[in-house]
């Protein structure tokens, strides 16, 4: 491995030399700079990156905290926010499995979290850098506005569903999510609020866990349970209108199963708006939560505080129609 000090006895300058001209620092003579150039070049010298970071108190490296990677929403987050990041030098990194005290501890510039209700006071108190939280409607602790959000609007995507659904002729409309006790979600309090469905419904399915939260949970065999639970009800819905894209699948693929046709039995429709949804049979029907743009504008803003280029407190995005072939018209 070459050294600088390799660099200064081919060059016949002093290692001192050597380091003014590559941080150009200080006054070196320009035929002694030139020297030292050509050498760099000839020897294909670069610099330790540790001792730059070191240098420089700065990594270019951000921390991506998901302990859910089994979230096709989470990945497709990363795979947008990497490809912003790049575009600047930065790289995302992830962990998951790491203990939350043990994050202070971690040499990068700045954090994500995918998820709002993981910056708690005890995650984030011994935090040196800055960091910014993806949300998913109004603040979990909107008294916590030091907490840089980047939320998309669930809320709206239940108003969007509903009135396509509406649209399309369908009245007697279900709603499939992870669990009916025990989650205040804002997308289940948004439905009941048009709806007047509480959870205690037949037309409300889903798990009856009471879950703390929905992540390390499989999406897919939740839908798998609305499915079942749609069936043993009996019930008279044209349409059902799902928590996510996951959901949605897992729904459709064991109704499928069962013999019930989509869309010509039973309408289906997502929240989330995947690329699998593409796929699916029929293609699925969604409101998309601009996944890519919820990525780029976390890594836009976050490596804007690292920067001291941005102050934001909050952002929201505004979700959009997919429509697709599992809803028909009655």
């Amino acid at each position: 491995m070459v050294t600088r000090k390799d660099v200064a006895e081919k060059a016949k300058v002093s290692p001192a030399v050597v380091s003014r001209v590559l941080n150009d620092s200080g006054y070196v003579a320009e035929e002694k700079r030139k020297r030292v150039l050509k050498v760099v070049k000839e020897l294909g010298y670069s610099p330790n990156p540790v001792a730059v970071s070191l240098k420089k108190n700065r990594t270019r490296q951000i921390l991506y905290y998901v302990k859910d990677l089994s979230n096709n929403y989470f990945r497709e987050m990363y795979k947008a926010m990497a490809e912003y990041a790049a575009r600047d030098d930065y790289i995302f990194i992830l962990a998951g499995y790491l203990d939350q005290k043990d994050l202070g501890k971690l040499m990068v510039d700045g954090m994500l979290f995918p998820t709002e209700d993981q910056v708690r006071n005890s995650v984030v108190e011994n935090l040196t850098v800055p960091y910014v939280a993806a949300g998913y409607g109004p603040p979990v602790c909107p008294e916590k506005t030091e907490t840089t959000l980047v939320s998309v609007d669930t809320g709206k995507t239940i108003d969007i569903g509903l009135e396509y659904l509406r649209s399309r002729g369908h009245r007697r409309i279900a709603y499939a999510c992870p669990s009916r006790k025990g989650v205040d979600d804002t997308r289940f309090r948004r439905f009941s609020a048009l709806t007047g469905l509480k959870a205690d419904s037949p037309y409300v399915l889903g798990s009856d866990l009471a879950l703390d939260s929905f992540h390390d949970v499989n999406h897919y065999e939740l839908g798998i349970v609305a499915a079942r639970q749609f069936l043993e009800g009996g019930l008279d819905a044209s349409a059902v209108l799902c928590f996510n894209d996951d959901m949605a699948i897992g729904l459709m693929s064991h109704l499928q199963k069962e013999g019930v046709r989509i869309p010509q039995d039973l309408s289906v429709m997502g929240i989330d708006g995947l690329t699998e949804g593409k796929y699916t049979s029929p293609p699925l029907t969604s409101v998309s939560m601009k996944m890519d743009q919820h990525g780029r504008e976390c890594a836009r803003i976050l490596i804007g505080l690292i920067e001291g280029k941005e102050n934001l407190v909050s952002k929201t995005i505004t979700p959009e129609l997919i429509i697709r072939d599992s809803v028909r018209a009655v």
